[in-house]
């Protein structure tokens, strides 16, 4: 039996540069978690005939572009909002 489990998270600082996003410094990242295992059974009949049995199963998680941290509400940014 063999399996495996790999992840490769990333972040882009600045995702206006990837393509993910238009705006400049609106910070994104991603996260890859693939899972794989393997399982063989082998039974050797007679030395001239063998005979397996193979099990494979694959998974492949992606999330990608999710925001990262909070951005800056309207009265950080100097707009100054007055209810009517």
């Amino acid at each position: 039996m063999t399996s495996r489990r790999r992840t490769t998270p990333s972040t882009v600082p600045f995702s206006g540069s990837s393509g993910a996003t238009t705006v400049s410094g609106y910070p994104v990242a991603d996260d890859v978690a693939a899972y794989f295992a393997n399982i063989v059974y082998s039974h050797t009949f007679t030395p001239a005939l063998l005979n397996q049995a193979r099990l494979t199963a694959q998974r492949n998680n992606n999330y990608q572009n999710f925001p990262i941290g909070t951005q800056p509400g309207p009265s950080q940014l100097g707009i100054g909002l007055t209810p009517i």
